[in-house]
């Protein structure tokens, strides 16, 4: 088992890097086999974590971390807590890595976990209404629109990689994204 201490040092160490947490440009985005290639490794990655190699977990907070800060800050974008980000990512990297023991079973992808994880903070949140009104959400927009667009835009992943996420499937992924830029020309043009 991995100590909470050893995470925590891993942790700063990202931070203190600057763990790179721009997202690839769209044009730049691909559905290739390497695309499952990469989901595949991090549950490895995961797995060899688990069995206390510390190598592997850096290796793991240092892939999952960046991921995890994009889509708080996509999620909290224009919210009075948005300055909070960084600090739930850090928050949720850490419970991933402390709760991946008691709940990853063969099937789970460590990515889906975490954004579930982070899904559950974020909805813990007390809302608060925009009070400056730099960025309005629009109103028609669902919950799993709004994941859709924030996972594929913000955290730039493909449509099988958000498929596999949500579990659902990937037309379903792409039906929700177009319903979801349609609802949003609407609420802009109105």
């Amino acid at each position: 088992m991995v100590r909470c201490g050893v995470i925590e040092e891993l942790l700063m160490k990202l931070s203190i890097r600057g763990a790179n947490t721009s997202p690839t440009p769209p044009f730049a985005r691909t559905a290739s086999p390497e695309t499952c290639e990469r989901s595949i490794s991090l549950n490895r990655t995961a797995a060899e974590a688990l069995t206390g190699d510390h190598h592997a977990l850096s290796k793991l907070l240092a892939r999952l971390h960046p991921r995890v800060v994009l889509y708080y800050r996509a999620r909290l974008l224009g919210t009075p807590v948005a300055t909070f980000a960084d600090d739930l990512a850090h928050q949720c990297t850490l419970d991933v890595v402390t709760r991946m023991s008691d709940t990853i079973s063969a099937d789970t992808r460590i990515e889906t976990f975490a954004y579930e994880l982070a899904s559950r903070r974020i909805a813990s949140i007390p809302q608060s209404r925009n009070i400056d009104g730099q960025f309005k959400r629009p109103r028609r927009l669902t919950d799993d629109q709004r994941e859709v667009l924030v996972l594929r835009i913000a955290v730039g992943l493909t449509a099988e990689m958000t498929a596999s996420t949500l579990c659902t499937t990937r037309s379903s992924v792409l039906l929700l994204q177009h319903q979801a830029l349609r609802a949003w020309t609407v609420s802009e043009q109105s």
